[in-house]
C-alpha cells in the first residue's frame, strides 16, 4: 500500500506517540475494540428496552394531555439513541483529529443534558412525594442547579483539555485521552444528588408504608428505590474505576452504560405512573356511573389525580396526596378525607 506524504508523516508521529505513551495505549486493540463493543452493546440494550416498552408508550403516553413531564420524558427517551449512534459512527469512521474533536464534543453534550433532564423527572417525583414541602422543593432545586452548573463546567473543561493521538487517515476511530481526575468531578455531584434523592425517597416510603401497604404503593416505592440504587451504583463505579490502575481504555468503559440505564430506569418510573393514571381514569368513569346507586363510597375507594403527567393514588383513609412527575390538584372525595392542593413545579 502506497502512502501519501501526509499519511507517512502522521504514521511516524503515531508510532512515536505509541512509544512515548505506552501506558495510555494499553487496551487499544483494533481486532478487539472494547469501546466499540461496549457502545454497540449499550445501543442493543437500549433498542431492546424500547421494543418491549413501546406498547406502554403508545397506550399510556401518546394519549396523555400536554404537560411539562412530556418533553422531559421524550428527551430522556429518544436522545440516547442519537448520541450512541454518533459515538458508534465516530469509532467506525475515518476522521481527522479536528473532526474527532467536533463529533466527540457534540456527542458528549448530548449525553450530559438528557441525563440531567432524566434526573429532573426523579427530582420532581421526589418533590411530589414530600407534598411540595417548600424546604424540600427549594433544597432539591438548589441541588439540581448546582449539579447542572458543576457538571457543565467540568464537562467543558474535559472537552477543552481532551487530546487525540496523531494517526494516519487509514486508521478508524478516534484515540481519545482525557484527564481522569477532571472527569472525576463530573460524577461526584451526580452521586451526591442521587444519594440525596434516594435518602428522601426512603424516608417518605417508610412513612407512607407504615400507614398504607397497598400493592401499587409498595411497588411504586420498591421500583423507584431499586432504580435509584442502580443509578447510584453506576455513578459510584464511574468515580472509583477511573482511579484504579486499569488500562486507560477501561477506565472510561462505564460512562455510556450508565447513560443508557439512567434513561431506561427514569422511563420505567414514568411508565408506571402513566399506566396507573390511565387505569384510574377508566375506573373513575366507572365509579361516576355508579355514584347515584352508591352515594357513600367505601373506605377503600381510591382518589385519583386529574389529567397531568402521572399520578399515584393513596387510599382515602389516609391523607391523599399526589405522587406526580408534575404536580396538580386532587379532587376531594369526601369531607372526612384530608386532600391538599398540589401545584406545578416549574
Amino acid at each position: 500500500m502506497s502512502l501519501s506524504s501526509d499519511d507517512a508523516q502522521k504514521l511516524v508521529e503515531f508510532l512515536q506517540f505509541l512509544d512515548q505513551n505506552k501506558d495510555l495505549m494499553v487496551g487499544y486493540n483494533t481486532k478487539v475494540p472494547v469501546e466499540t463493543y461496549l457502545m454497540i452493546g449499550s445501543l442493543t440494550v437500549l433498542v431492546f428496552d424500547y421494543l418491549i416498552t413501546f406498547d406502554r408508550e403508545v397506550n399510556y403516553v401518546w394519549s396523555s394531555p400536554w404537560s411539562l413531564g412530556l418533553p422531559l420524558f421524550y428527551i430522556n427517551r429518544y436522545v440516547p439513541f442519537v448520541d450512541l449512534a454518533l459515538f458508534i459512527h465516530i469509532q467506525l469512521s475515518y476522521l481527522t483529529n479536528e473532526r474527532c474533536h467536533q463529533h466527540v464534543s457534540v456527542a458528549t453534550w448530548l449525553v450530559s443534558f438528557p441525563s440531567f433532564f432524566g434526573q429532573m423527572i426523579i427530582v420532581l417525583r421526589t418533590c411530589a412525594l414530600w407534598q411540595n414541602n417548600r424546604l424540600i422543593v427549594s433544597f432539591l432545586l438548589l441541588v439540581s442547579c448546582a449539579t447542572l452548573a458543576v457538571t457543565s463546567f467540568f464537562t467543558a473543561k474535559v472537552l477543552a483539555n481532551m487530546t487525540f493521538a496523531p494517526k494516519p487517515s487509514f486508521l478508524r476511530g478516534c484515540y481519545i485521552f482525557q484527564d481522569s481526575k477532571i472527569s472525576l468531578y463530573i460524577y461526584i455531584p451526580l452521586f451526591v444528588g442521587e444519594l440525596i434523592i434516594i435518602t428522601l425517597t426512603v424516608i417518605k416510603a417508610a412513612e407512607h408504608l407504615r400507614q398504607n401497604r397497598t400493592a401499587w404503593l409498595s411497588q411504586l416505592y420498591r421500583n423507584g428505590i431499586f432504580y435509584c440504587i442502580c443509578i447510584l451504583g453506576l455513578s459510584l463505579s464511574n468515580i472509583i474505576v477511573p482511579q484504579t490502575k486499569l488500562p486507560y481504555v477501561y477506565k472510561q468503559c462505564l460512562r455510556l452504560p450508565q447513560h443508557v440505564f439512567h434513561s431506561m430506569f427514569c422511563n420505567r418510573v414514568v411508565f408506571q405512573l402513566f399506566e396507573y393514571r390511565y387505569h384510574t381514569a377508566h375506573n373513575r368513569q366507572y365509579h361516576a356511573s355508579t355514584t347515584l346507586s352508591d352515594p357513600d363510597p367505601s373506605p377503600e375507594q381510591y382518589v385519583s389525580t386529574d389529567n397531568h403527567v402521572s399520578s399515584s393514588v393513596f387510599l382515602d383513609n389516609i391523607t391523599a396526596k399526589t405522587d406526580d412527575v408534575e404536580l396538580n390538584t386532587l379532587p376531594s372525595s369526601r369531607a372526612t378525607t384530608s386532600v391538599d392542593r398540589d401545584h406545578w413545579i416549574t
